[in-house]
Formats: C-alpha cells, sequence, structure tokens
C-alpha cells in the first residue's frame, strides 16, 4: 500500500468489504476505498486502474461470460490484472478457452500453501487490437 497513491476495494457483498476494511486497518493501510460492486452491471463509465486483483474469483462458471468484460471495462489499455487461483477444475477452463484472444495471459507464478493448495498466479493484459466493449 504504501507504493500505491490509492487503494480500491470491491465486492459484491457487503459483509467482504468489512472482513477488508477490518484487514487494512489491521496493517494499518489508509489510502482505500471501498465500494459495492457487481461485475455483471459495470457501466462503460466505470473508472479504469492500472492494476487489478483478483484472489479466488473463477470458482464460479457462471461468471465466466462476465469476468472478461468486466475486467475490459475497469483495466487501462496498458494496465495488468493479476488473478491467483486455488487450482480448481473450473478455473482451468477460464484461462484456457475464455480469456485468449482479448487478453494476453501468462502464468507468473505457482506454489503449495499449507502443503495442500497448489496456488496458481495469472498476469493478464489487453490485447490492444481487440476489445469486448462494443
Amino acid at each position: 500500500a504504501d507504493y500505491c497513491k490509492a487503494i480500491s476495494v470491491s465486492d459484491y457483498l457487503p459483509e467482504a468489504l468489512e472482513l477488508a476494511k477490518k484487514n487494512c486497518e489491521l496493517n494499518q493501510i489508509s489510502n482505500v476505498t471501498y465500494s459495492l460492486l457487481d461485475w455483471r452491471t459495470i457501466g462503460t463509465d466505470q473508472k479504469k486502474y492500472d492494476i487489478l486483483l483478483g484472489s479466488d474469483i473463477v470458482y464460479e462458471k457462471r461468471f465466466h461470460d462476465e469476468l472478461p468484460t468486466a475486467i475490459d471495462k475497469l483495466l487501462k489499455v496498458d494496465g495488468v490484472c493479476i488473478i491467483s487461483e486455488p487450482n480448481r477444475k473450473n478455473a482451468v477452463d477460464f484461462f484456457k478457452n475464455i480469456i485468449p484472444g482479448y487478453f494476453k495471459i501468462k502464468q507468473v507464478h505457482q506454489e503449495m500453501i499449507y502443503n495442500r493448495v497448489l496456488v496458481n498466479i495469472f498476469e493478464i493484459k489487453k490485447n490492444k487490437a481487440l476489445s469486448l466493449i462494443e
């Protein structure tokens, strides 16, 4: 947080925002704003960000169609989206079949956590020639 001018935290569940707020307070991070946000209803006038971070957000297949559009609407043209996921089966389809074409994707890290969970970290960048937004 010391390296960021501002941090925006969003979720579509108020409880998740409360937990994020408590974590930021415990870690003495004060340059944060919190907002309710549903990927399915993001307007084209939404603020765009240099960096998007998502953790374990591709586990529900029903959101696979909306998430790439949300990334496109929220990420600046030269921005980067980092997504971590705990090796769920649904995530494989998302990263292999849904994201490529509109985004450049690269797995940048893989690590076994607590000797039982394999966590993958992906870097997603916009393919500047294509856009999901009409």
